[in-house]
């Protein structure tokens, strides 16, 4: 390999692990606020008599513990600053082992979802990085993409009649290679009647934009929020489900399947953000 490519490839590297720096810092930063209003929280809940209620150290939090400290989050905006600074300050002043004990296992409790959301977030990094990696040997030693899956003319113009005969458009020229470049995608369905495609399109890439035509169309997806995301995981499945059909390479089975948690990882991060209790789950 050349200098040159060395020199590319390690700042490449070193991008990659800012980029993971800088992400772990914004799910970090997303459940400051709140585990910030949690411990409020705990003090307004645990207060009696303007003292802390020592009958909390009988026993360790619970997720209920957690459950219902967030429920006093919601309210602690109504409540005045000085009166949560003073509990705040009641805590500090008594300085007993067991209430440090207890904070420390409540503190816990708290920030799983934030160690959650780092975790998906690294293991997701570190198969991007793998897959990167991976294609640069590959580059190297002159081996196949193990991805490359492309769709024939014939194929596509039969799978996709049913779209085009209905007006709809399949775009492969320069232009919306460049726009697919900038958003570094294998294709994209616009809405229900328009879909950019790279030539030599990989087969899950041509499906699940014609899936998600016809999504477009039913009208379920009518948002960039919940709609979208739910109908992401109805793509993926349709995919999996039908594999062998759609003569799927055992590399866009792998991708499918990582796709799948992502997008139910998103959706339940979207839940938890806009604090929906009631969630949609994907039923064949």
């Amino acid at each position: 390999m050349k200098a040159v490519d060395e020199k590319r490839h390690m700042l490449e590297t070193l991008k990659q692990d800012y980029d993971i720096n800088v992400g772990l810092e914004r799910a970090a930063d997303k459940h400051i606020k709140r585990i910030s209003a949690e411990l409020s929280a705990f003090f307004v809940a645990h207060q009696k008599d303007d003292h802390i209620d020592t009958s909390i150290l009988r026993k360790l939090p619970t997720i209920h513990d957690l459950t219902q400290l967030r429920k006093l989050a919601k309210e602690l905006s109504k409540i005045n600053e000085i009166n949560v600074k003073k509990r705040k300050m009641m805590y500090l002043s008594m300085g007993t082992t067991d209430m440090e004990l207890y904070m420390q296992a409540l503190m816990g409790l708290m920030m799983l979802p934030m160690a959650n959301n780092a975790f998906q977030l690294m293991e997701k990094t570190l198969l991007n990085e793998f897959r990167d990696e991976y294609q640069r040997q590959s580059d190297d030693l002159g081996i196949d993409k193990p991805e490359s899956n492309p769709i024939t003319d014939a194929e596509l113009q039969d799978v996709s009649e049913w779209f085009t005969s209905t007006d709809g458009l399949i775009i492969t020229d320069d232009e919306s290679v460049r726009m697919l470049d900038y958003f570094g995608i294998e294709a994209s369905a616009h809405d229900g009647y328009t879909i950019s495609l790279r030539p030599n399109t990989n087969r899950a890439a041509v499906y699940e934009e014609l899936y998600h035509a016809k999504q477009y169309r039913d009208g379920i997806i009518v948002d960039t929020g919940e709609s979208r995301l739910k109908a992401e995981i109805m793509t993926q499945h349709y995919l999996l489900d039908n594999a062998k059909k759609l003569k799927l390479s055992d590399y866009e089975i792998m991708s499918t399947e990582k796709a799948l948690k992502d997008w139910e990882a998103d959706l339940n991060e979207f839940y938890n953000k806009n604090g929906i209790s009631n969630r949609w789950e994907y039923d064949n």
